[in-house]
């Protein structure tokens, strides 16, 4: 399996390091701890063998009973022999193990137990120490697994603190990651290439490089865009009333039909262009804003367009909640209901009803639309917003610009706008939503 994210990579490798080496020390810790556990036992025999050697008087070993003792505590027997390998005394008479013909340890099998067996003698006795070789493997087995199990119970603690060193590490590479997405279209800003880590400058000196290209290119876009609708706007205009003065004067003749709509294409072009202006508008940089109230300024726009309603014969009105909605960026939000509206009034039918519904929540504050026109097909709700884009077989004589134009609209002001078919009835529901951080009084 492929990993794609660096982290999970820096995770796979830390953690199967750790668990393999503590695996390793676990095993060390056994091995070790077994060595030194019988290097102790094998002291406190030889211990006892030498206090039996160097008293003065034979010394009468202490019985050992009863046999758990010897065998799942592990007491030390004691043997003491004559010169003439003739058994004198025993703290445990029932053991049967022979004196070994050398001094040293031994490890002996008698009658199918396993004894440890320390011979050792002076010039006038032997001293022959044995202790169970059971209890000895039982012994030092579970001491043994203690340690390791005490190595591998550390094991998830290191993988823990790996797992937070390496969320730590990359932590510049998530704060530039935060950089670049809450780079604003309209005002690209180099990212801070000293505040990198050395490994990722190489990488932010090329980002910035990227932000240079696409903010040159967006720059140059914006003029073009500007330039061209400001070279047009003046002759279209004239085109306009050259167009409507002719279609007057045809008014009685044939031509009426050919001046009418040479006259319809030049109100589009005309359009046209004043929403190329109100683009290359919400796509520079602002530097002021001036805030106006949402509910006064919707208010507003119903007014400057109850003309065109009126015109094409349907109603249009504001419904407000009458709470306090928050102060709005006038020009953008300007632009933004002026083409819902306009989009919503050039596909609602003569006697329909346009509604601008305004209500405050707790958390944002939200504008719908409300049309009774054809509506979208829901496989073109989010395509609509793409500049020039129009639903196939819709009828109408709009761009493709004006849902465009409110989608950079209510990014500039920080809100989201989005597209459904009404449920109640046949019609379209621009809804945007805009955050509040603090509820107005």
């Amino acid at each position: 399996m492929r990993l794609s994210s660096l982290r999970a990579r820096l995770l796979v490798l830390l953690t199967a390091f750790h668990v393999g080496a503590a695996l390793a020390m676990a095993v060390l810790t056994y091995v070790t701890a077994d060595y030194l556990d019988s290097t102790f036992m094998d002291g406190q025999m030889r211990a006892l063998a030498d206090a039996y050697l160097h008293v003065d008087e034979p010394v009468v070993p202490p019985a050992v009973e009863p046999e758990r003792n010897v065998h799942d505590w592990g007491a030390l027997i004691a043997q003491m022999w004559s010169p003439e390998r003739v058994l004198q005394q025993s703290s445990w008479p029932s053991v049967r193990v022979p004196l070994q013909p050398t001094d040293g340890f031994h490890d002996l099998s008698v009658e199918t137990e396993k004894w440890r067996v320390l011979t050792a003698h002076s010039t006038d006795r032997t001293v022959q120490i044995v202790q169970s070789g059971r209890f000895r493997a039982a012994e030092l087995r579970s001491r043994a697994w203690t340690a390791a199990l005490a190595v591998l119970a550390l094991t998830p603690l290191s993988v823990l603190l790996a797992m937070l060193a390496v969320r730590w590490a990359l932590r510049p590479m998530e704060r530039l990651r935060m950089r670049v997405q809450d780079q604003d279209p309209g005002r690209l800003v180099p990212l801070d290439e000293q505040a990198a880590p050395d490994e990722l400058r190489p990488f932010v000196g090329s980002i910035n490089a990227l932000l240079t290209r696409l903010a040159t290119a967006f720059e140059q876009q914006r003029h073009f865009i500007q330039d061209a609708a400001h070279e047009l706007r003046t002759p279209v205009a004239a085109l306009s009333l050259q167009t409507h003065e002719m279609a007057e004067a045809a008014r009685s003749s044939t031509l009426l039909p050919a001046a009418q709509t040479v006259h319809a294409a030049a109100g589009r072009l005309t359009r046209l262009v004043a929403q190329l202006l109100a683009l290359a508008r919400l796509d520079r940089p602002v530097e002021v804003v001036e805030h106006v109230s949402l509910s006064a300024l919707a208010q507003q726009v119903v007014k400057e367009l109850l003309p065109l309603a009126d015109a094409r014969q349907i109603d249009m009105g504001v419904e407000d909640d009458g709470a306090g909605l928050p102060g709005v960026d006038s020009e953008a939000t300007h632009t933004l209901l002026v083409n819902l509206l306009d989009n919503a009034l050039r596909h609602s039918s003569a006697g329909g009803r346009v509604t601008v519904r305004l209500c405050a929540q707790p958390t944002c504050a939200v504008l719908e639309v409300l049309d009774e026109g054809p509506g979208i097909p829901d496989a073109h709700l989010e395509r609509v917003f793409d500049r020039f884009y129009r639903v196939p077989g819709q009828q109408g004589a709009g761009s493709g610009l004006g849902l465009a134009i409110c989608q950079v609209a209510a990014a500039r002001l920080g809100g989201t706008l989005t597209l459904a078919n009404r449920t109640d009835m046949l019609g379209l529901v621009a809804r945007f939503v805009l955050d509040m951080v603090e509820r107005p009084a």
